[in-house]
């Protein structure tokens, strides 16, 4: 499975050993895997003053957050997963004996967390992936939890992967509950988003008179009209992938 982002020659190909998956359960842009309360929530709350500028609405209309929401590639789950967690242990089950979880002992971890952080980390399960991934030289994958789809039963821990020379794949699930659950076959387990490997130097100083010319001339843009004023700014360039 390819996945291209900017230019032709520059891809991210995704790759498994198990026949039929990339059609069963693909890896998909993060464009498909927006939350549907998300979806559904008004760009104005009914009732509100629907008058630009006075009524701001709902963050639907936040640029920001739908930027976010075509930045990068998720890993659905690929089967259906059975788990009996506790403080410490887990039985897990899966819908097909090829596809393996296993979990982290609490000593790696768990124990070392803050204690209100343990009460909502009951156990960490290790989802061995059937996904491999391989990226241009220099560029890594910023693994991130499906932040705004607040699933109630897990987590996945953030990290990074340098994939143009490390190709393996493994979600780490904060499972947050005792209980028996099933996790279902596409749930969407974290997101994937390519950065380059580079330095940079930062400086801290009050403003300058350049720096307070452009202040300036920024609000002045972006209010110059009643909705839209970021977006006209934004380059040419886009974040979707």
């Amino acid at each position: 499975m390819i996945l291209r982002f900017g230019k032709k020659d520059n891809e991210i190909v995704f790759w498994t050993l198990i026949k039929g998956l990339p059609k069963v359960s693909p890896i998909k842009t993060s464009n498909f895997f927006i939350p549907e309360w998300f979806k559904k929530m008004p760009l104005y709350p009914s009732g509100h003053n629907l008058i630009p500028n006075v009524n701001k609405g709902s963050v639907k209309g936040c640029p920001g957050i739908m930027d976010f929401f075509k930045l990068g590639f998720v890993v659905p789950l690929w089967c259906d997963v059975y788990m009996e967690i506790t403080n410490d242990t887990a039985k897990i089950n899966t819908s097909d004996s090829r596809y393996i979880f296993s979990g982290h002992p609490n000593i790696q971890m768990k124990n070392y967390l803050p204690s209100f952080a343990k009460e909502s980390t009951k156990i960490i399960i290790k989802a061995n992936c059937p996904w491999h991934v391989k990226t241009p030289k220099g560029i890594s994958l910023l693994q991130l939890p499906m932040l705004y789809h607040y699933n109630e039963h897990f987590t996945t821990a953030p990290g990074i992967v340098d994939s143009d020379r490390y190709y393996t794949l493994n979600q780490q699930l904060m499972m947050h509950k005792v209980e028996n659950v099933t996790l279902k076959k596409g749930t969407p387990l974290c997101m994937y988003i390519p950065i380059r490997r580079e330095s940079f130097k930062h400086v801290v100083r009050e403003a300058t008179e350049f720096d307070m010319k452009m202040h300036e001339e920024n609000i002045t843009r972006n209010h110059a009209t009643f909705t839209g004023g970021y977006k006209q700014r934004q380059r040419n360039e886009n974040y979707e992938t």
